[in-house]
């Protein structure tokens, strides 16, 4: 149980705080997007942690590790996560496994499950396959959560899904192991190559994303997308006040990271100046140079 993520959230009055307003805290390795910006969260945060914990225990590492716990909170802001079979292959993980992690470490909190007994659902599904498929997990139950009704009955009930969820993917991970290769490596083969993802950054940070096609904004940069392939790529324009707007084309048969330097306007306006000043003073040295050019002039002894 780790409470490094707490914080009291009705103090009653007088009270004192044990967090102050936009103070951030927790373990970096499984800080949710929301939470390293200091952002309202709700019980979708939990979500993101577990989700990091799941593909941790699927892989034997951590999904972003900058070095630095700085460093690291930014690559969750910023970072897609593979899929834990991306990683391990050897351990063929099957894709609806992959797809669960994915979901519940989704950057958007919208994106993520919208209930703990949603993901818990998901899992059960998993763990409905291996009933048929290996005899490990035949004894295997899940545990149905009533809602809590004191702050004792919510700890009680927090132990129980961890210690279910800690059992089933343990199972899981032994049963991914001992499963012949053959079947999930044409389970892999019908779900990849379908989607491309797209990471665009700029310098300075914070330009808008604009779809050139309708002029629709897409984002802020640092900004990232999943697109279904297809043969036409997509073409962006990156607008931000007092810098050049430039386009970008972005493939849509596969993944692609972009970091484009956005220039200032009046660096481009003082280099146009320039320009026209070098044009101008050429012309004007080359009237000079002809007049007094020395082949024209007669010389009599």
């Amino acid at each position: 149980m780790d409470f490094g993520i707490a914080t009291q959230a009705n103090t009653g009055q007088g009270g004192a705080r044990l967090t102050a307003p936009g103070m951030v805290l927790g373990t970096a390795e499984y800080m949710a997007p929301e939470q390293a910006q200091g952002l309202p969260v709700d019980h979708r945060l939990d979500q993101y942690a577990l989700g990091c914990i799941l593909w941790e225990m699927l892989t034997g590492k951590v999904p972003f590790d900058g070095g630095h716990p700085t460093a690291t909170m930014l690559k969750h802001l910023t970072d897609r996560a593979k899929a834990p079979s991306e990683v391990v292959p050897h351990l063929r993980i099957p894709p609806d496994l992959d797809q669960i992690v994915l979901r519940a470490m989704a950057k958007d909190p919208k994106d993520r499950f919208s209930s703990m007994a949603k993901l818990e659902e998901a899992l059960a599904t998993q763990f409905g396959s291996l009933k048929q498929r290996s005899p490990s997990t035949a004894d295997l139950q899940l545990v149905r959560l009533v809602p809590p009704q004191n702050l004792r009955n919510r700890l009680v009930a927090v132990g129980s899904l961890a210690t279910v969820l800690l059992l089933g993917s343990g199972l899981m991970v032994r049963w991914i192991l001992s499963k012949p290769q053959s079947s999930v490596q044409a389970r892999v083969v019908s779900q990849g190559g379908s989607v491309v993802h797209w990471r665009v950054a700029t310098e300075p940070t914070g330009a808008e994303v604009i779809r050139v096609a309708d002029g629709h904004k897409l984002g802020m940069t640092p900004w990232q997308a999943d697109e279904t392939q297809s043969g036409e790529p997509l073409l962006i324009e990156l607008r931000k006040s007092g810098f050049v707007s430039k386009q970008v084309k972005l493939s849509r048969k596969a993944d692609e990271e972009r970091a484009e330097v956005l220039v200032p306007q009046h660096r481009r306006d003082r280099d146009r100046d320039r320009d026209r000043d070098s044009k101008s003073s050429t012309k004007k040295s080359g009237r000079k140079h002809k007049t007094r050019d020395n082949d024209q002039v007669i010389v009599v002894d």
